[in-house]
């Protein structure tokens, strides 16, 4: 804000409601602001675990992905959890639904993915040696120096 003062740049915001302009990086961070989008990802993880919960139903492996996450963390005074902290730590999603990141073979190992390997090919052995995988490819950037010219 600072720099931009130096450099002439006035800052102007037109908003109508309190919270329009509640993650302005600019403007210094409100309670109620804060307590806005900490209830909004709550509802957004929940949305998720509904989500993986509901396509991987019976797949899930909550009490190896709660020990996998228990034994992941920093050190413990116990080698191994008890049956309670286990339970507790499966009912939670600890391992499943807390951001932890797992090679291919251990998602698989926790249920969270059928497979690993490449598309095509696994299409292919699900549908059929009929299917073909279509790149899209992004289409070339608009060339605005040759469409001012038009206009210049």
């Amino acid at each position: 804000v600072k720099s931009l003062k130096k450099k002439g740049v006035e800052r102007r915001v037109h908003a109508a409601g309190d919270s329009k302009s509640g993650l302005d990086p600019y403007l210094p961070m409100r309670s109620a602001d804060l307590a806005r989008q900490r209830r909004l990802l709550k509802e957004l993880h929940a949305n998720f675990i509904g989500a993986v919960q509901a396509g991987r139903k019976g797949r899930l492996k909550r009490d190896e992905a709660a020990l996998l996450c228990y034994n992941s963390t920093e050190p413990r005074l116990f080698a191994s959890p008890g049956r309670r902290t286990l339970a507790r730590m499966a009912q939670r999603g600890d391992g499943l639904f807390d951001g932890s990141v797992y090679s291919g073979a251990v998602a698989q190992a926790l249920g969270l993915v059928d497979g690993v390997g490449e598309m095509s090919t696994e299409l292919q052995r699900r549908y059929g040696r009929a299917v073909r995988v279509v790149r899209v490819e992004p289409e070339a950037p608009v060339d605005y120096r040759r469409l001012l010219r038009w206009f210049l």
